[in-house]
């Protein structure tokens, strides 16, 4: 018996390392696309602000030249990105409570060096409310100088659903925000 027992230890450390390694492995993978992912959205947002300040320069009349305080309307106040950060959590929460729906949770997906690279703050935000509430938050939120980059929509099946009534709604949304230092 001690003979089994003893080459059985070393192949169930050996397993149980490979399967370490695998998971490793898998997380490393994930966790490098993911970071492509957020290049890749970050260079999209640097574009469309460039694309924004070229086509507001190009529509001002022959000759002149449009004050660049016109351009920082499209991107959020604050010396800083916790400044700016706070700004953008205070309005997205003011809009989902102004419309009477529920905010569940806020957290910022940018860090504060993040923001500073790309000029970019990002929230993920979390409410409830019913179909009608949800398309006037968005509508609100677009009418900002915010960005609704990824919408999640489920029905709150813990709510009861008659034939008349709105349904109620769980939604996760990705807010972005562009951030002039």
């Amino acid at each position: 018996m001690r003979e089994g027992g003893s080459v059985a230890r070393p192949a169930l450390a050996v397993l149980a390392l490979a399967a370490i390694l695998a998971v490793t492995g898998a997380w490393l993978v994930w966790s490098f696309s993911q970071v492509a992912l957020i290049e890749e959205a970050s260079e999209a947002g640097r574009d469309l602000l460039r694309r924004l300040e070229g086509q507001h320069a190009r529509s001002a009349p022959m000759g002149e030249e449009r004050p660049a305080a016109d351009l920082v309307s499209l991107s959020l106040p604050g010396a800083t990105p916790a400044i700016a950060g706070a700004g953008l959590q205070s309005t997205v929460a003011a809009v989902i409570a102004g419309e009477g729906a529920q905010l569940i949770e806020t957290q910022f997906v940018t860090s504060q060096a993040e923001a500073v690279e790309t000029s970019t703050l990002a929230l993920k935000v979390s409410f409830s409310g019913g179909t009608n509430q949800l398309q006037r938050v968005l509508f609100a939120l677009e009418s900002r100088p915010l960005l609704v980059r990824q919408l999640a929509v489920s029905r709150d099946d813990a709510a009861s659903v008659e034939a008349d009534t709105d349904p109620r709604l769980n939604v996760v949304m990705l807010v972005e925000a562009y951030w002039r230092q």
